[in-house]
């Protein structure tokens, strides 16, 4: 699945309001094409959305951690923040 689809999927699927508006202003302002830095990691276009993707992977594999080891409830991690994600997904399509 292409990086953007996958991104505005997963954005959809908390359900809030407004999605699709924030999603609209996402690609206005080119968020989609955007490196994540100038210079260093992800440095290409669609980085920026890559680096986001890499973020959330490692939230969600963080958050299951810990409710699997009873550190704490699944239900009270919601917005885990920003962990290191400098990885990488498939290029940008």
């Amino acid at each position: 699945m292409e990086l953007k689809s996958l991104f505005c999927e997963l954005l959809r699927s908390v359900n809030r309001s407004h999605t699709e508006e924030v999603i609209t202003e996402l690609e206005r302002i080119g968020f989609f094409e955007s490196p994540a830095s100038s210079k260093e990691h992800l440095s290409y276009p669609c980085g920026l959305v890559e680096h986001s993707l890499n973020v959330y992977r490692i939230a969600k594999m963080l958050a299951e951690d810990m409710a699997s080891t009873a550190w704490l409830p699944l239900d009270r991690v919601r917005g885990v923040g920003h962990p290191l994600a400098h990885g990488s997904l498939a290029g940008c399509r």
